[in-house]
């Protein structure tokens, strides 16, 4: 019984300091497991360039800003990472610190005997892309470092305006074009009761002959007619007086298919006035003039105070209606000579280079035939900082393929 009691008691003896010292233990891996998460090196990037990580503070080799500390993701034990997305690949490569653009995939000194420093490339996974550019991930943090604005991709109603200069007409050449067609209709008129049949021919073509010249100087069928039933020279041609006045603007080549009878015209002549001239467009020359390539709008405006005088400078806007159409803001839109990229706003930080059909201008909106969808986002401000890194950026990844394809 003594010797039963004995042990029990031996027992209990060494499983209390046991316990006491696996206790501890356990405590100890955990603390020194959060403390080796605190302890993981610190890594420095760029705000303009990101996908620059160096091991040590400075400054960015690229643009010279100075380097932030990037901030680790705690590591999670695989129990909970069940759900998780795989990370996506990187790849290190190497640059230059004197030229960016100088880039290796294995370490070494570049082209001016200076060690090269590493980078990380993430792998995008395989998608659509435009070439030459790939999706980009900027924090929202250093979107707003960068001045990254956003604009939606809408369906509204587009007016375009064409804005030109024009002057008040004082055209001798048109006034006597008139008198002689009138001239040639009366002629014509006076023959058709001779007996010579010879001379209502030639009465007839003195008059097609003068009316083609108008036409040549710009009216229309319907001002013609509108001349013969008046049957008098416009006199404002030549001199001030009524309350309305020719206004001839120029047109350019480009906009001239925009340009028709009947668009209302606005006018300002600040040399003279304040105020404003309404008119309307009433004929548009046929021919282009070589030496400008415009063509001159004839526009009828009015003029209720007599303050436009002959030769009188105005500035013209044509207001143009062009229906509902799909359009993004024009600071949106990058030409880059060849096409056409837009940066698609993903959420998150995700920005996506789209390339866009665009169709015409209108004032501070692109009409858009293809390429995005209404309801979307574009970046409308710092739009060549994300287009510089898209381009850099894919410019690693092939880099990093093609080293990839060489490694046997």
């Amino acid at each position: 019984m003594k010797l039963k009691f004995k042990i029990i008691v031996a027992v209990v003896l060494l499983a209390v300091p046991l316990a006491i010292f696996v206790t501890r233990h356990r405590d100890n891996a955990g603390g020194n497991g959060a403390q080796s998460v605190r302890n993981t090196p610190k890594k420095y990037t760029c705000p303009m360039h990101p996908h620059y990580v160096a091991e040590k503070p400075g400054d960015c080799p690229i643009c010279g800003m100075s380097l932030v500390t990037v901030e680790e993701d705690i590591q999670v034990p695989a129990s909970t990472q069940t759900n998780s997305r795989p990370a996506k690949k990187k790849n290190v490569m190497y640059r230059s610190t004197m030229n960016p653009n100088e880039v290796s995939d294995k370490p070494g000194k570049d082209s001016m005997g200076m060690e090269m420093e590493p980078f990380e490339v993430e792998e995008e996974p395989a998608g659509p892309q435009v070439e030459g550019f790939t999706t980009i991930k900027v924090p929202l943090e250093k979107q707003r470092m960068m001045g990254v604005k956003t604009g939606v991709v809408e369906i509204k109603d587009v007016v375009k305006i064409i804005r030109t200069t024009g002057r008040v007409a004082y055209d001798p050449d048109l006034y006597y074009a008139e008198q002689e067609y009138l001239s040639s209709l009366k002629t014509y008129e006076r023959s058709k009761g001779a007996s010579r049949e010879m001379v209502s021919s030639n009465a007839k073509s003195l008059v097609d002959a003068s009316r083609m010249r108008l036409k040549l100087l710009g009216l229309g069928d319907d001002q013609i007619e509108s001349l013969a039933k008046r049957n008098s020279p416009d006199s404002s041609l030549l001199l001030p007086g009524g309350d309305k006045v020719w206004v001839y603007a120029s047109i350019y080549e480009e906009d001239m298919k925009f340009v028709k009878a009947g668009q209302s015209v606005v006018m300002t002549a600040p040399a003279i006035t304040p105020d404003k001239f309404d008119g309307e467009v009433v004929a548009v020359d046929p021919v282009l003039d070589p030496a400008t390539r415009s063509a001159k709008a004839r526009i009828m405006a009015a003029n209720p105070l007599g303050a436009l005088r002959p030769e009188s400078y105005l500035n013209v806007e044509i207001n143009i209606p062009l229906g509902n159409r799909l359009v993004v803001p024009a600071d949106a839109v990058m030409d880059t000579g060849t096409r056409h990229i837009v940066f698609v706003d993903k959420g998150d930080g995700g920005l996506e280079p789209r390339e866009v059909s665009v169709g015409y201008m209108a004032d501070d909106v692109y009409v858009i035939k293809s390429g995005v969808s209404e309801g979307e986002s574009v970046v409308t401000n710092a739009n060549f900082l994300i287009d510089s890194e898209s381009r850099l950026k894919s410019s690693m990844q092939k880099a990093a393929g093609a080293a990839g394809e060489h490694k046997h």
